[in-house]
């Protein structure tokens, strides 16, 4: 046996009688691979089992499936009284778990995310199946792994790239999104979620970044009628708020009114200066003091960053692909293989943001497609605003005015007054297509 089965089967061998106590339901999901150091996750696990009463139970499921890994629970039997029985019924229970432990991969396959717990469904598993068997239908539920969701069947809805949900996922179904919670509102209701992510701290790019990922899981609990526990990154700390159900200090925060279903990107760290060389792409090229090139590219192939700007008190949304073949990138489709979408924009970007797409890979101007919607408000006059494309290390802007003054919600076909179709060729001085 490793350092991993002997850390647990110590604190089992030195469990003490222990006076019965009300009955509490522990659950604990597990990832399929752990990048930390599993000798700390398995003196954790030995500590709680070495506190747990008689009364209670502990399920431990791998999120992959989900399926049970192991359930531990202090037999109900007047034999328990002996501490060698005890300790042999608790070794048995313990078993799978230390098999588990030895076993689990440091890093997980291609494509996927380290520590990936697949939240929504794991959640969902545990709410069907677990929460109903218990007497008051209350668990405390702990998530070790990792807070940002990635389904390798379904990459629309990754939080990788900086991508985190809107609000509006939260009223959807699960038939349209898999964080949609119609009518599971009441599911978690006086259950306990906790999130651990030991040493996750440096997966955020920014500050603002681990604020919309912790918001975003915050309000998508209380959403089920569930209560916070702690989100952190210290395993002891996550140990200790699951075993007293209780949660660190956490901001209010409210769900915002909005509709649209779609994956947000948060900001990278901004550079307090422009670049000495604008060869690569970055999102320099959306600063106020970027030099707006005059001079036509000597060539329409290549990479090119496409965005957005307007002041106007409606929503106007950016679609964008590299030819008529490829699926449009736009805030319901936020990466293809083309690029990626950024942030989508309700109210207008104001004078300093762009709501903009990345394209990763080369294209041709002459066949690219990018088009604008007035997607929502109602104005005296039609919206203008400002277009502006990296391409070739320079930058390039262009006017835009739309012809309607009330959205039509994205409706199709791409023609009429709440469209229009940009020519890049156009917009970076080169001959119409």
């Amino acid at each position: 046996m490793n350092r991993i089965g002997a850390a647990i089967l110590l604190t089992f061998l030195s469990l003490a009688s222990l006076p019965a106590a009300h009955a509490k339901t522990f659950v604990v999901v597990l990832p399929a691979s752990y990048p930390g150091p599993r000798e700390a996750l398995a003196r954790e696990f030995a500590d709680f089992v070495g506190a747990m009463t008689p009364a209670d139970r502990l399920f431990v499921y791998d999120a992959s499936g989900p399926s049970t890994i192991t359930t531990i629970r202090i037999p109900d039997d007047p034999r328990s009284e002996s501490p060698a029985w005890r300790r042999k019924k608790l070794a048995e229970q313990a078993a799978p778990l230390v098999r588990h432990l030895q076993t689990m991969r440091a890093t997980g396959s291609a494509g996927t995310v380290p520590g990936n717990l697949m939240i929504p469904s794991v959640v969902d598993e545990i709410a069907r199946n677990v929460i109903p068997s218990v007497p008051d239908k209350a668990i405390e539920l702990l998530l070790i792994g990792s807070w940002f969701h990635s389904d390798p069947r379904d990459g629309r809805f990754a939080m990788s790239d900086r991508f985190f949900p809107s609000d509006g996922h939260i009223a959807a179904s699960a038939a349209d999104t898999p964080f949609g919670l119609a009518g599971k509102g009441s599911r978690l209701t006086g259950s306990g979620l906790h999130f651990c992510w030991p040493q996750g701290q440096t997966e955020f790019a920014t500050h603002e970044h681990e604020e919309a990922v912790r918001r975003w899981w915050t309000l998508w609990t209380q959403a089920q009628g569930g209560r916070v526990g702690g989100l952190s990154f210290d395993l002891p700390t996550c140990f200790r708020l699951f075993r007293n159900g209780t949660g660190g200090a956490s901001p209010e925060y409210r769900i915002a009114k909005e509709s649209k279903v779609e994956m947000r990107r948060a900001r990278p760290p901004i550079a307090p200066a422009l670049p000495a060389s604008f060869e690569r792409p970055g999102e320099y090229f959306l600063r106020d003091d970027v030099p707006i090139s005059r001079t036509p590219p000597p060539t329409s192939r290549g990479l090119a960053w496409v965005g957005l700007r307007w002041d106007a008190n409606c929503d106007i949304d950016l679609y964008a692909r590299s030819d008529a073949s490829q699926p449009w990138l736009f805030f319901g489709n936020v990466r293809s293989a083309d690029g990626l979408f950024n942030k989508d924009f309700l109210v207008g970007t104001g004078s300093r943001q762009f709501e903009f797409v990345e394209m990763n890979r080369e294209i041709d101007l002459g066949k690219a497609e990018v088009a604008i919607n007035l997607f929502a408000g109602e104005l005296p006059a039609p919206p203008e605003g400002v277009i502006r494309v990296w391409f070739g290390g320079q930058v390039y802007e262009a006017p835009f005015k739309l012809a309607a003054t009330r959205g039509n919600h994205g409706g199709l076909p791409m023609a009429g007054a709440h469209w229009l179709k940009i020519d890049l060729r156009k917009v970076v001085g080169l001959p119409a297509s």
